[in-house]
């Protein structure tokens, strides 16, 4: 595939499991080549330790010509610096981004909070618009649309009030059984889809949240439409939990 490669922004994760090295792991499983840019350090206990903007700035200039970039993929932050250097940097190649997955790396594994209120407040405004996809986990969505979600129907409204901003399209995410079912939300401005998932260990979804959104970017660059894309970032990470394997590889 000529210009394969697929530009993710995310945490370190010194033991592999999360962050960019998902990231990687993933994308070199679906024969792309994974460009990275640092934006933090994962800690012991969930903090995070942030890059500073400048840098992230720099590495993002560095990262390779933008034109042959296909898809890309944000997950942590970490800072509203950083939102705002990101942002900047694809409002001014728009023209040339494509296949934008934002993923809404608002909270922790734990629900614990990654990102200010006033750094979700610019995360909204500015990255938000840009997306192909913005995916959310239940406690993200709820920040992001500021109403709670607790069922089927306020998933629905969170997924509308969200795409307010900006998003082609809006994924919620279950990561618990929601009125019985594991149900994640696909929303288009047009309509709400129902994506049923096989059941999976409580919290499994966000532990490989990183593998599963990269996925969906690559997938997006091989001309998947956006549900057929996640459904097939789904089908890879459940085929890959059958075999023991942490990250699809």
């Amino acid at each position: 595939m000529k210009n394969n490669i697929v530009l993710t922004i995310g945490g370190f994760d010194a033991e592999g499991r999360k962050g960019l090295s998902a990231d990687r792991s993933c994308l070199l499983s679906l024969g792309f080549k994974p460009i990275n840019v640092v934006s933090g350090i994962f800690l012991e206990g969930g903090k995070v330790a942030a890059i500073q903007a400048t840098t992230v700035e720099r590495q993002l200039k560095a990262s390779a010509d933008f034109r042959k970039i296909r898809g890309i993929k944000t997950g942590l932050l970490a800072t509203r610096e950083n939102v705002e250097a990101v942002a900047t940097f694809f409002e001014d190649h728009k023209t040339t981004l494509h296949n934008l997955v934002v993923d809404a790396c608002l909270d922790g594994d734990d629900e614990s909070p990654l990102l200010s209120t006033t750094a979700i407040s610019l995360f909204k405004m500015r990255l938000l618009p840009l997306a192909t996809l913005a995916v959310a986990y239940l406690s993200e969505a709820e920040r992001l649309a500021g109403t709670p979600v607790g069922n089927i129907d306020q998933m629905k409204e969170a997924a509308e009030a969200i795409r307010i901003y900006g998003p082609k399209t809006v994924l919620i995410k279950a990561d618990r059984l929601v009125d019985g079912e594991m149900v994640d939300i696909l929303y288009d401005g047009a309509e709400h889809q129902f994506l049923f998932t096989k059941t999976a260990p409580r919290g499994e979804p966000r532990e490989k949240r990183d593998a599963f959104s990269s996925a969906v970017a690559a997938y997006l660059t091989k001309g998947y439409r956006v549900k057929e894309a996640i459904e097939a970032a789904k089908e890879l990470l459940f085929a890959a939990r059958l075999v023991g394997q942490a990250e699809p590889a």
